[in-house]
């Protein structure tokens, strides 16, 4: 037991031994290294299917100048996004069932918000290998029969819930919110704080030019249950983002839906058109500030300054 004392007071001596300064460089060095291997690992995703480096390499580089980029790359309020962010991309580049559950086991406890998320890496293994078929569809079954990884993003889920649950009842642990709890929560956030006002600006601003890809995706969508599943998936990480106050990095956690439209318009689109469109949208990308609800700050990182936005509230850097 004294042993175990000891051991349990270790994090707490070891934190005390390290400056304010160095624990933040230490954390700041955490989310750049999220920020490499998210990079990384997508392009090691997306390349399967875009042999086109050039249009790939201007993709990922309008990534760094949208907020996505932004929770990697400068923005360290928080740098468990990044790992949550990260985790998820992992559960879409595998296809080993064990490691898709790994990763997105990781995701949920890092952050909640990862368990709307998954709805969008389940429509990710839901695509078609190929599209082939004199018809084509871009989407498998997925409903009616749920391939291996599907099957362990349904695990995962299913796990987390039922263990939040038995934490929550057996040690009086916090574990899912109530209905009752997030009306009021959703409440407080839109309409007494009047941050209503912001959805329309956080919903633009979040992707900015990278919206272009969705919504070609979306029309692309001709069959009707793979449009209804990506909107139902798309609206559902959208939904959860706008009843907490951190509108704006919480709608980085539907990230996955680029990756999607990406992939679908890759098969629609000429080389040649879809590498003209990667040019201009990170152009775009650049131009356009990045936003957030509560800072702003321009492209290169840059912060300017502050301006109002609403009669409630101000962006500021």
């Amino acid at each position: 037991m004294e042993r175990f004392a000891l051991l349990s007071h270790f994090p707490v001596r070891l934190a005390l031994l390290c400056s304010l300064r160095e624990l933040m460089l230490f954390l700041v060095g955490l989310e750049y290294l999220a920020g490499f291997l998210f990079f990384y690992f997508s392009h090691q995703l997306l390349r399967r299917y875009c042999p086109d480096a050039v249009a790939l390499t201007w993709l990922l580089l309008g990534f760094c100048f949208i907020f996505l980029g932004k929770v990697f790359l400068w923005d360290t309020y928080a740098y468990f996004d990044a790992y949550a962010l990260l985790f998820l991309l992992l559960a879409m580049k595998s296809r080993n069932p064990a490691l898709v559950f790994f990763f997105l086991f990781l995701a949920f406890w890092t952050d909640e918000r990862s368990i709307v998320a998954s709805a969008l890496v389940w429509l990710w293994h839901a695509l078609r290998p190929d599209y082939s078929d004199q018809k084509p569809a871009f989407f498998q079954q997925a409903v009616l029969r749920p391939n291996k990884p599907q099957g362990a993003i349904l695990l995962a889920v299913l796990s987390t819930l039922v263990l939040r649950w038995l934490l929550a009842h057996r040690y009086g642990l916090p574990s899912v919110a109530g209905f009752s709890q997030i009306l009021t929560e959703a409440k407080f956030v839109l309409i007494e704080q009047r941050l209503i006002e912001l959805i329309p600006f956080v919903t633009i601003s979040s992707f900015e030019s990278y919206w272009l890809y969705i919504v070609g995706a979306l029309l692309a969508l001709w069959e009707r249950w793979g449009l209804m599943l990506f909107l139902l998936a798309l609206g559902a990480s959208l939904g959860v983002a706008f009843l907490v106050y951190d509108m704006t990095r919480s709608v980085m956690y539907a990230f996955p839906a680029i990756f999607i439209a990406v992939r679908i318009l890759l098969h629609e689109l000429p080389p040649a058109i879809f590498r003209r469109l990667t040019f201009w949208v990170s152009v775009a990308a650049l131009l356009f500030p990045t936003y957030y609800l509560s800072h702003y700050m321009w492209p290169i990182f840059y912060p300017i300054g502050q301006v109002p936005l609403t009669a409630g509230g101000l962006l500021c850097p």
